[in-house]
């Protein structure tokens, strides 16, 4: 779907972390369905299916994952569909309803949207494959500490890519390097790549 970039006002892809007219970022929000944790552009969309039990009808409301984070509001569901690419949020449609971030109504769930990523820049791609304590993931890890976009200085520590195999974690650190020279990522607080 095609959104407008609120800093330059062209059009952009409501897929993009930034814009790619004038390189505006696009906050990210961590969104935790189920369990899972994916990460989401502050402008996709999230279509919201409520029904109403007087009409037999049911009425859709469209939203941003922004919009709910931003004016501290949640979702209430019983079904949901989530699309995804790793873990970028891709399409999010629920049936339920817009409630405060503290509740819903009845025994479904709440989903409330964070924004704990960081924006940090790696010198160096250079990494190590590690595995965490539980032996279930795999993580692709940089040897050199990444600095903080913003400040340029700030250093927060060796960033990592996890995986869900070693194979995995083997191919991505050999063949398709995912950790590389001069690149910007988006972390969480426990210092893994999120996009």
């Amino acid at each position: 779907m095609i959104v407008v970039c609120t800093e330059c006002s062209q059009k952009i892809s409501d897929k993009a972390l930034f814009c790619p007219h004038c390189g505006y970022p696009i906050k990210s929000y961590e969104v935790k369905v189920d369990g899972k944790t994916f990460v989401a552009a502050g402008n996709r969309n999230v279509i919201v299916m409520t029904p109403d039990f007087t009409t037999g009808n049911v009425v859709g409301t469209v939203t941003t994952i922004a919009g709910l984070a931003d004016n501290g509001k949640g979702l209430f569901y019983t079904k949901y569909v989530v699309t995804e690419s790793g873990t970028s949020m891709n399409l999010f449609t629920v049936i339920g309803e817009i409630c405060n971030a503290d509740g819903g109504i009845g025994g479904g769930q709440v989903v409330n949207p964070e924004t704990p990523t960081t924006k940090v820049y790696l010198a160096s791609g250079k990494s190590v494959i590690t595995m965490d304590e539980t032996g279930t993931h795999y993580f692709v890890t940089s040897i050199t500490s990444a600095v903080d976009f913003e400040t340029k200085t700030t250093q927060v520590g060796a960033i990592s890519v996890r995986y869900n195999t070693y194979v995995e974690a083997v191919y991505a650190a050999t063949l398709k390097p995912v950790l590389t020279d001069g690149g910007t990522y988006f972390i969480d607080n426990d210092n893994i790549v999120v996009s």
